[in-house]
């Protein structure tokens, strides 16, 4: 009889350790979607997403909550600019022509995130959240690539160290990758040629977010003042049928960008605390959404990140132009470094201009297989890219509660 009882414990020992390695492992995040032409050398592909494939049918999986960030004093920096004293008296250089740099200072300013309005040249910002966006110098590189030898990166890809910038050593987050891009003459703010296969260092900043609009609550809509990534629209080019509904390719509730901006670019932009003043937003396809009707779903989303769409765009209450041949500087945006290693198309004319991109509106093109855009000059009708194009930029959109 104990020998029965035994064998009974056994088993069920047994099958309680495998249930638990099932449940392990349906929790385990899919593999990432990665471009095999901008995979980062160390850590995890910020543009890519190991959210569920739109090809799984529903919304995206829900985020699953991550580590708050570690305390530090909230202070991060961003580049100010080359001088021709060390002082930093005169004006600042920006322009990319330049490419000597010897005899030249670079300043970085800091920029405290306390989630508070301001105002900068009449419009209204706000920073939240942190993500990957200027690339470091040739000294700092060769920093960074010393302290973190031997070392892990945190969840989100990231290696915290110690770098002197300006006059101060601070510590800070940074996350190294390597891409590809489209063109040899493409430089980085700080002026520095990109080449393909070399791995930079990117320093994680805050994102910097124009308030579209605000309510008495607080309730605001922000967009980003920066392009921050390169994706794919869609990774499909045939058209799926589910539950009898007809999805084609440059259909937003099933896309591969929806996908990763409400799933690995959400949880690694903002904290667990963060994520929970972002609103789920119902967005609502409809034709009026779109220049091109056609190929209008009618469907509904529930989205904490998403991308404007072509009614966002000439909203002259967000501050648009409401003709869309105009070339409105108000719909124009740089891209950050970071995105121009992740194969972002930039206008590479030197002067004002250089570095801005064409990103992606959420609204149908004029065939099931595209998308329309916003250009780089800030045009956005009759403007349209094939969905699976891997060289358009994101600019995200979201709603949260702010105060101040």
């Amino acid at each position: 009889m104990r020998k029965f009882i035994l064998v009974i414990l056994t088993v069920l020992m047994a099958v309680s350790v495998c249930a638990a390695c099932l449940i392990g492992c349906s929790r385990a995040p899919a593999t990432p979607d990665v471009r095999p032409d901008a995979t980062p050398d160390v850590g995890a592909d910020l543009g890519g997403g190991d959210a569920a494939s739109p090809e799984e049918g529903g919304s995206p999986e829900s985020p699953e909550e991550v580590p708050a960030p570690s305390e530090s004093d909230g202070t991060y920096f961003k580049f100010g600019g080359w001088y021709t004293s060390p002082d930093f008296s005169g004006e600042p250089l920006f322009s990319l022509s330049v490419v000597e740099t010897e005899g030249l200072y670079a300043k970085w300013e800091s920029v405290t995130i306390d989630y508070a309005p301001f105002e900068e040249n009449g419009d209204r910002y706000v920073y939240y959240g942190t993500f990957p966006q200027t690339a470091l110098n040739l000294e700092q590189s060769a920093s960074v690539a010393e302290q973190i030898k031997g070392k892990t990166p945190d969840a989100n890809g990231y290696f915290t160290v110690n770098l002197t910038i300006g006059e101060e050593s601070k510590s800070v987050k940074v996350f190294p990758a390597s891409g590809y891009v489209l063109d040899a003459h493409y430089r980085f703010d700080n002026g520095e040629l990109i080449e393909n296969a070399t791995t930079y260092y990117f320093l994680v900043e805050p994102i910097k977010w124009k308030i579209l609009s605000s309510d008495a609550s607080g309730k605001s809509v922000l967009l980003s003042e920066k392009l921050l990534l390169c994706e794919q629209y869609s990774d499909r080019t045939d058209t799926i049928t589910q539950s009898g509904l007809i999805y084609h390719p440059n259909n937003w509730s099933k896309s591969k960008l929806r996908a990763t901006l409400n799933g690995t670019f959400l949880r690694r932009a903002f904290s667990a605390e963060e994520q929970n003043v972002l609103q789920t937003v119902s967005n609502y396809d409809s034709g009026s959404n779109a220049f091109y009707e056609t190929y209008a779903t009618d469907t509904t989303t529930e989205d904490k990140v998403y991308v404007p769409s072509y009614a966002d765009m000439v909203n002259t209450a967000y501050g648009f132009s409401s003709d869309f041949f105009t070339a409105d500087a108000a719909r124009t945006a740089i891209t950050t470094d970071y995105a121009r290693i992740q194969n972002s198309w930039i206008d590479k004319r030197q002067g004002d201009g250089f570095g801005k991109s064409v990103y992606w509106l959420r609204s149908p093109g004029h065939k099931p297989r595209c998308n329309s855009i916003v250009y780089f000059d800030g045009k956005c009708g009759q403007t349209t890219h094939w969905s699976n194009t891997n060289f358009v930029s994101v600019r995200p959109m979201v709603t949260a509660v702010i105060t101040g």
